[in-house]
Order: C-alpha cells, then sequence, then structure tokens
C-alpha cells in the first residue's frame, strides 16, 4: 500500500511539473513562443513594442535569435528597445521585418552589443537617427529589402541609406549590405566609406541606369549583385576598377553597341565570374536582342555600328535625291531644262564655231 501511495505521488508530481509553464513561457509576451534560445511573434498587429521589454536577460540568458514581425511599430524608441540598460548578451540574430517601421534613433538598438544578422526588411524607413547602428559593432549583414519609405525622393533614400551606414566603429565586421527593391536611382558615391569590411553588395530589383560609387571604398568588395535594374551601359568602374569574383547583371536592358565592346569582352573573357548568364542578355540593338552577351565573344560591335551608320547615312542620300527628283518633275522644272551634250557634242559644236564664214 505505502509503495502504491509513493507511485502515485510520484505520477502526480510528474504530471504538475510537466503541466507548469517554463520559465520562458511563462515571460513569453501572449501568442508568441518562446524558449531557451528563440522568442518568436508573428502577425500580432501590435501598435507598441512593449513586447520588447518582456525579453529579459536574466530569464533568457542563452537567447541567440529574436523574430518579431508583422505589426505596426512606426517610430521605434529612441532609447534602448529591450528598456533601460537591458542588453541581450548572446543574440546573434535580430529580425523586425514587417513592421511598418518608419524609424529608429541612436540608441535604439543599444541592447544588441553581439548581434550579427539585422533584418529590416519591408519596413517604410524615412528617418534615423545619428549612427544608429554604433550600439552594433558585430553586425555581418544588413538586409533592408523594400525597407525605405516609398514616398522619398530617389535623393532623400540615397542619402538616408548613407545616414545608417555612419558609425565610429566602421564596421570591421559587416561583410553584406542587401538594398533590393527599393525604387533606387543614386547612391551617394561615398556611401560606403565607413564600411571597411563590405564584401557583398546586393542591389537587386532596383531603378539603376548608372552606379556612381567610389572604388576607393570597396576595396574588399567581392560579389556584386545588380540584377533587375536598367542598366543599358555597364559601368567601366565594376569590370575596370573593382576586384570581383562574383558579377550579376542579368535582366537588364544591355545595349550591345560599341559602348559596351570593351565590357562585353571583358566579360567573355572572365565569364566564370558571372552568375545567371543565360539572362544576360541584349536588349538593342534589335538583330542582337535576346542574345546572351557571351555569344559575342568575336563580334567586333564598333564595327557593326559604323557599318549601321554609313548604310543609314547613304539611304538618306539617296532617299534626298530621289524626294529632289519627284519635286521636280512634279513642279514641270525638269521638262524647262536644257539638253546636256556628251563631250562628241561639244567638239561638233567647236569645229562648226571655227569653219570660215560663207562669203
Amino acid at each position: 500500500m505505502l509503495l502504491f501511495s509513493s507511485l502515485l505521488l510520484l505520477i502526480t508530481a510528474i504530471s504538475a511539473r510537466k503541466s507548469l509553464p517554463s520559465q520562458y513561457e511563462a515571460s513569453c509576451f501572449p501568442k508568441c513562443n518562446c524558449n531557451s534560445t528563440t522568442v518568436e511573434c508573428k502577425d500580432l498587429h501590435e501598435t507598441d513594442t512593449a513586447m520588447f521589454e518582456k525579453i529579459l536577460p536574466k530569464i533568457y540568458p542563452d537567447l541567440d535569435t529574436i523574430s518579431i514581425t508583422g505589426n505596426d511599430f512606426g517610430d521605434l524608441p529612441k532609447e534602448n528597445i529591450f528598456g533601460g540598460r537591458s542588453r541581450q548578451l548572446k543574440v546573434s540574430l535580430f529580425d523586425i521585418s514587417d513592421n511598418d517601421i518608419r524609424s529608429f534613433a541612436s540608441e535604439t538598438f543599444f541592447g544588441l552589443p553581439k548581434v550579427e544578422f539585422i533584418y529590416l526588411r519591408n519596413n517604410e524607413i524615412e528617418s534615423v537617427g545619428s549612427e544608429p547602428f554604433s550600439y552594433t559593432p558585430a553586425v555581418r549583414v544588413i538586409d533592408l529589402t523594400a525597407g525605405l519609405a516609398a514616398r522619398l525622393t530617389p535623393r532623400k533614400k540615397a542619402s538616408l541609406i548613407k545616414d545608417m551606414l555612419e558609425a565610429g566603429h566602421n564596421f570591421m565586421h559587416l561583410q553584406e549590405v542587401i538594398l533590393s527593391s527599393n525604387t533606387l536611382t543614386e547612391l551617394d558615391p561615398d556611401t560606403f566609406c565607413k564600411v571597411e569590411g563590405i564584401s557583398r553588395l546586393v542591389l537587386t530589383d532596383n531603378l539603376f541606369d548608372n552606379l556612381n560609387l567610389n572604388p576607393a571604398c570597396l576595396r574588399n568588395l567581392k560579389l556584386l549583385d545588380l540584377r533587375k535594374n536598367k542598366i543599358a551601359t555597364v559601368p567601366a568602374v565594376i569590370y575596370n576598377t573593382l576586384d570581383l569574383n562574383t558579377i550579376d547583371v542579368s535582366t537588364n536592358p544591355i545595349n550591345c553597341e560599341c559602348k559596351s565592346e570593351e565590357f562585353i569582352k571583358f566579360a567573355n573573357d572572365d565569364s566564370t565570374i558571372f552568375v545567371n548568364q543565360q539572362y544576360t542578355t541584349c536588349a538593342a540593338p534589335a538583330p542582337l536582342a535576346g542574345k546572351t552577351i557571351f555569344a559575342l565573344e568575336d563580334a567586333n560591335l564598333c564595327q557593326r555600328g559604323s557599318s549601321f551608320f554609313s548604310w543609314l547615312i547613304l539611304l538618306l542620300i539617296a532617299g534626298g535625291v530621289l524626294f529632289i527628283y519627284r519635286h521636280l518633275r512634279r513642279t514641270g522644272r525638269l521638262n524647262r531644262m536644257g539638253p546636256i551634250f556628251g563631250y562628241s557634242q561639244l567638239k561638233a559644236n567647236d569645229e562648226a564655231a571655227t569653219s570660215p564664214a560663207f562669203v
């Protein structure tokens, strides 16, 4: 009987223990999922950032990932988003995408000294404080895909990006910056001069037709992704100055005429560094439209353009002569023009003129 009672008590204790929430679950914001290493909140449509203050370091000492998405935060707090001087010393991934974020300040990310991956995708950022990532010296990736406010002018977007990448620590560990899908048309040439470690720059799905960057600030850049832009002539800095080992200029309206000959020769001579080659095609001129630039290895594009221009001039001259001829015939002026004699007739006239007059 005693053995049975002890066994029953043990089972009851185990059941009770299982029914009790863990310290992580007990401290978890409603409708979020929390464990020792991860806090994840999806599509809660919160307008207040109080949920961040619930993530206490003493409760989550081994926390590695914070992913809070699908809210309507607007302006993030100007002070530490985790409240007071609270710091998450082991968090390496911080995802606050899809939150309708409009701004953040210099100290907003004070509590993330070890974060390596920051995701700010699909927001409406229109302003930031001075050196907003100064408290994240370990960051390796910043992803701002569709993160900037659509209503900003191209010049303002360029200025905003430059402001974000200002920091006292010069981003020694920042390897990748992703600026895709922001309708960008320009960047400040010195945007990356404070990002000493950058090796990957992703600018896909924008509206660039040129790229004016200071190559002295991109000495470590190895990958440049310019897919889906408006580039007709690839800037010479890309293939003459930067030391890249991966280039993607696919899905651009490349004009395969004389101005592109040097680039196309470079691409064919060093084709292994180009990705998505089947989509790196000519948009013009018409005879080459749809062909990949890697099928033009032996093409003399400048000669082709010169020959075309010469034929065009000849056609214009012929057309002009024909127009004048028809105009003269239509007005009847052609019929009133005196006959044109050949050399033999002129000679006969000369002989007649020198014959002695009849006496």
